[in-house]
């Protein structure tokens, strides 16, 4: 990180009484916050000014110009009186440390210490400060006095601004963190012991300790014992001290048992206290081996054990992006989102070690703007080991530079970093993941019981540029750059891996899922273990196998209890496979053991079902009392008082989101619509049940679940979060949400029976969508089923009945125009045809596989395409897409996709979809 040391005037400024106004009338308090930021932002530019950061109500500014700083506090306060805003200033000159986005340095600390001693309405400012303004006539200045700070040798003269309009504060009601020179000789019982002159004893006895520690530690370390008995016994060697010390200081009196003496009492109080602190510190400890066995089934059926570290007794860390050297040049900004995949990843074969990867925003990544000391201090915090990891690097002729450091987690201190250069970015990894395995506090011994392999071993890809595309896929959601991926190094699992956890969790496509995830079993051997058995889930979620899924999900969770993504997958198992009261036991348990906001939508959702809203205001009101700005923890706020009918404190904390976020506005909208619909017209009065069922996306193969859980409708998804929906009109309910809002409108044939509902999205950019999801039941899916199983005669009386029964449901008669198509062709002509579409087209190729025409796009799932006519195929997987082959001169020149528009009923060109023929070889 590049640091410039400058002489510079730093202004600090807050709110005055601002916590106990939140408390008392926090929409005021709100409102104070947005117009001393208004103002700030006003102003400040005028007088060439910078706004460094804001701190919750307070700012720190830095100017140039002394005089030009003073004139800007001047007239800051002035308008923050007009205002009616209880503002105070504190400034400073002296020389402080500028990094890319922050301030650092004693002259930083002077300036928010003199800002404390001020009242609303006064600018206080350092002699520094006036030395420089002294003779300037527009300002004037009374000395308040020399003052003493913490951490400074030196007393400070303070003065106030009196300029007409400005408060003076009295001097004897100043209040702040300073105090009046003066000589505050404290004698503490320590001082008494060592002037009774027994340091010699004292000292014996440390180095005495230290060196029994340290055989201990050799000896839990060597046995594999929990290295909680270390700290046992230097709590125990250290709590002692003072009745040592009260001895040697009372020795004659205590040998002769002088009843006067306190001491008798002193001695048992102190063990009582050494016992009380390792009881409460160790009760819920694990004091035993640091390993376990586990056992479980492998992929050939064979019963195998393998020894885990326990969780508890792992170093647990993050592993951040790293920065570019040169911050002007994020060109190669992949090479540090990398690094910390990479490197987390190779360091999690250790069984020493659990490495999380970090990154910031792909846009941040892009402009070089990563992570801030700060950002990386504070999603530090969660992890046990006092420590994280971070680096730098470049890509410079031909050479891949990196700079991996480990870094104290409160202050970003460097506690260890090295330099590391090569041609080959596996070298450097390698280099990297060896010295990091050192760096963070693994003994030779405990680095020589894992095996971790080097990185073209465990990534299984030498092809850089495959890398790259991955890295950049993985971090964009990009569906195209993780299939080129895939096509530059077609045995490599990561890319793989990542495109059928995708397709699954949105249901993009079974046939693809399948092909994906045998390919990457047969190419998964080297991964590190928990991977192995993470494949297998996905295995058996995708083959719907939901025992043997939930079997490895339990194993995972065995060793490693606190893992998002395991505790995340095994909560939406227990929802696919309808053991809710599993899923609410499963999602309280993880967030009491992990109570942060990544947990607290599980809770929230749990408590819902369980019907407890009132449970949810309780768990979110620590996140506010922290952070009443939290917005996540508003929105969870609001959907708990819909949930109970408190609809105006439901539309007032909505409110409330909007003005710390006016962008939320689309999206959270749906949910006030829908309070002042129950406002005036209540809920539904009639049964809610004639809106449930199983929905099938027009666009995919995903099926929502409408269900009434209490008096509410929910949409749920497989491994999809559940969505609790209000009314906002007849047959019509929605929801408002930070990252999207929904609306659903129900569809109602001419019997007044549902069947089908259009879901709209709503967006912060307005980029919003709509689609239509038809109801299913039994008759369709039979139909259905059997077409896909080729019994075409039995799945054209199916299909016949399905479309008796549901005549508005469009794709029915598509999917009939197949089964008379191959009626009216011998299975030898419909192949004969269907070899005329074989070929690579512009992005997309066309093959023959067991009698079936496979469709694939570049970024995209397979597709069996299924002939409705010489030149027209569906395909079971989109319902509202017909594929349509252009033909010219008797060869097939191009295929395009039509889209249904439902309103119209009719097919209309999809141009984002069209794909023109280019020149190949059959």
């Amino acid at each position: 990180m590049s640091e410039t040391h400058k002489l510079s005037t730093i202004l600090f400024a807050d709110i005055t009484g601002y916590t106990s106004l939140m408390q008392s009338d926090e929409r005021k308090a709100m409102q104070f916050l947005n117009s001393f930021k208004t103002e700030l932002e006003k102003t400040v530019p005028v007088f060439y000014g910078e706004i460094v950061q804001y701190f919750g109500d307070a700012c720190l500014l830095t100017f140039d110009s002394t005089s030009k700083g003073v004139a800007c506090a001047k007239t800051l306060q002035e308008n923050f009186q007009k205002s009616g805003l209880p503002i105070r200033i504190g400034m400073h000159l002296g020389e402080v440390i500028f990094t890319e986005d922050n301030v650092f340095g004693d002259g930083v600390n002077i300036a928010s210490r003199i800002e404390s001693m001020g009242v609303p309405g006064t600018v206080l400012v350092s002699s520094t400060v006036r030395n420089q303004i002294k003779n300037k006539s527009e300002f004037q200045l009374k000395s308040l006095g020399h003052f003493e700070y913490k951490n400074l040798e030196d007393p400070i003269e303070v003065y106030a601004l009196t300029n007409e309009g400005l408060i003076v504060p009295d001097v004897n009601e100043l209040h702040g963190k300073f105090k009046y020179p003066q000589d505050l000789e404290k004698i503490t019982f320590l001082q008494k012991i060592w002037s009774k002159k027994v340091p010699q004893i004292l000292v014996a006895y440390l180095l005495l300790s230290w060196t029994g520690l340290q055989i201990l530690d050799w000896a839990l370390i060597r046995f594999g014992i929990s290295p909680q008995w270390a700290k046992i016994f230097f709590i125990i060697v250290t709590g002692i001290i003072p009745s040592i010390l009260v001895y040697l200081n009372n020795k004659k009196q205590i040998l002769h048992w002088n009843n006067k003496i306190p001491e008798k009492i002193f001695f048992p109080l102190n063990f009582v206290l050494i016992g009380l602190v390792l009881v409460l510190m160790f009760r819920t400890e694990d004091l035993g081996a640091i390993s376990k066995n586990i056992t479980y089934i492998n992929t050939d059926g064979e019963v195998k054990t393998q020894g885990i570290i326990k969780s508890e007794f792992k170093k647990q860390f993050p592993v951040f992006a790293f920065d570019p050297i040169d911050k002007t040049d994020s060109t190669d900004y992949w090479i540090g989102l990398q690094a910390s995949m990479n490197i987390s990843y190779l360091l999690n074969q250790d069984k020493y070690l659990t490495a999380a990867e970090y990154v910031p925003g792909i846009k941040r990544a892009q402009e070089g703007t990563f992570f801030t000391t700060v950002e990386k201090t504070e999603l530090s915090k969660p992890f046990k080991s006092d420590f994280y990891i971070d680096g730098q690097y470049q890509y410079k002729d031909g050479q891949y530079i990196m700079i991996p450091a480990v870094k104290n987690k409160v202050n970003g201190n460097v506690i260890k970093e090295k330099e590391f250069a090569s041609a080959d970015l596996f070298t450097v990894t390698d280099s990297i993941v060896a010295f990091l395995r050192g760096a963070v506090g693994l003994t030779p011994s405990q680095m020589d019981e894992s095996l971790v392999l080097d990185f073209d071993e465990v990534v299984q890809s030498r092809n850089i540029d495959a890398i790259k595309e991955f890295t950049i896929g993985y971090y964009t959601y990009n569906f195209v750059q993780m299939d080129k991926a895939i096509q530059m190094d077609t045995t490599w699992v990561a890319p793989a891996k990542f495109l059928v956890e995708f397709i699954n969790y949105y249901s993009l496509g079974e046939i693809e899922s399948k092909i994906l995830i045998n390919r990457i079993m047969r190419h998964s051997n080297n991964l590190p273990f928990q991977e192995q058995i993470g494949i297998r889930v996905q295995k058996h979620l995708i083959y719907k196998e939901w025992k043997k899924a939930e079997q490895l999900l339990n194993l995972q969770l065995e060793i490693e209890p606190n893992n998002e993504d395991y505790n995340f997958s095994l909560s939406n198992l227990y929802l696919i496979t309808g053991q809710i009261d599993k899923y609410i036991e499963q999602a309280l348990t993880y967030y009491n053991n992990n109570p942060d906001l990544a947990t607290l939508r599980s809770a929230v959702d749990a408590f819902l079902l369980k019907g407890e809203p009132e449970s949810v205001i309780t768990i979110v009101e620590p996140f506010l009392k922290k952070d009443p700005t939290n917005v996540v923890a508003l929105e969870h706020l609001a959907e708990a008082y819909l949930h109970l009918k408190e609809y105006d404190l439901a539309e007032e904390t909505i409110n409330k989101i909007l003005i710390i976020n006016p962008e939320f506005e689309p999206t959270m909208s749906p949910s006030l619509e829908a309070i002042n619909y129950m406002k005036s017209n209540g809920k539904p009065k009639n049964d809610l049940s004639k809106f449930t069922g199983h929905f099938r996306l027009d666009h995919s193969e995903l099926i929502l679940e409408l269900s009434v859980l209490g008096d509410n409708l929910q949409s749920r998804g497989k491994y999809q979060e559940g969505l609790f929906l209000f009314p906002s009109r007849t047959n019509t309910f929605q929801r408002g949400k930070i990252g999207k809002g929904h609306r659903f409108h129900f569809l109602v044939d001419e019997q007044n029976n549902i069947y089908a509902q259009k879901r709209s999205e709503y967006f912060v950019r307005n980029n919003n969508r709509s689609g239509y999801d038809w109801k299913q039941d039994s008759i369709i899916w039979k139909a259905e089923s059997l077409l896909k199983k080729g019994q075409y005669n039995g799945a054209y009386e199916a299909y016949n009945t399905a479309i008796t029964a549901h005549p508005k449901h469009y794709y029915l008669k598509n999917h009939l125009e197949h089964l008379q198509y191959l009626k009216r062709h011998t299975e030898e002509a419909v192949q004969s045809k269907l070899q005329r579409f074989v070929g690579n087209y512009r992005e997309a190729r066309i093959w023959i596989e067991d009698g079936l025409l496979y469709y694939k796009e570049n970024g995209n799932v397979r597709q069996i395409l299924r002939p409705i006519s010489n030149n027209r195929f569906i395909t079971l997987s989109r319902y509202n897409f017909i594929y349509e082959f252009i033909e010219e001169n008797n060869k097939i020149v191009a295929v395009r996709s039509l889209l249904h528009d439902f309103e119209k009923d009719e097919w209309q060109l999809n141009r984002d979809w069209y794909y023109k023929r280019t020149v190949f070889k059959d």
